[in-house]
């Protein structure tokens, strides 16, 4: 049996798809965007979300991560499905390079933590909120990009 050259790149796209779901293998599962400093960087690769270098880490919960973070936390809220999301992922990949030092950048998949998502009223993908000292300060839906997302931080910071 020969497999035909489309069912190998569908097998290809399939298996690249599976590195970003270990990302979420913590409990909390959270992924973390972070330009990799010093350290060989984590890289997830999906048909859809393109290249992240990525930063896992561990936190107890939701609640945990944003509360103890020392600076600002710009959580997007995304599915792996949604068209915009993968527009956003690279905007938010600019906003964690050029900002690494004023804030941090978590995605969280809206489809694995549905629970999350319903306690801040996400109904609309890609959703991006701003946390400070744990407290929600913006929120942004839909596509944005860099230069004004950029400017919206900053000003809330």
């Amino acid at each position: 049996f020969k497999m035909p050259m489309a069912a190998l790149t569908w097998i290809g796209l399939i298996l690249a798809v599976c590195p970003l779901a270990e990302a979420f293998a913590p409990a909390a599962g959270l992924l973390q965007l972070r330009p990799a400093l010093g350290r060989a960087p984590t890289f997830a690769r999906s048909r859809q979300l393109g290249l992240v270098m990525a930063e896992k880490q561990t936190f107890k919960n939701f609640d945990d991560m944003i509360e103890n973070s020392k600076k600002p936390v710009l959580v997007d809220f995304y599915a792996t499905w949604c068209g915009p999301c993968v527009m956003m992922a690279k905007e938010l990949s600019l906003i964690s390079e050029s900002m690494e030092d004023k804030v941090s950048v978590v995605k969280i998949d809206t489809e694995k933590y549905p629970n999350i998502a319903s306690r801040f009223q996400i109904y609309a993908l890609p959703t991006c909120i701003l946390f400070k000292g744990g407290e929600p300060v913006e929120r942004v839906e839909g596509v944005v990009k860099h230069d004004d997302l950029k400017k919206l931080i900053e000003s809330k910071l």
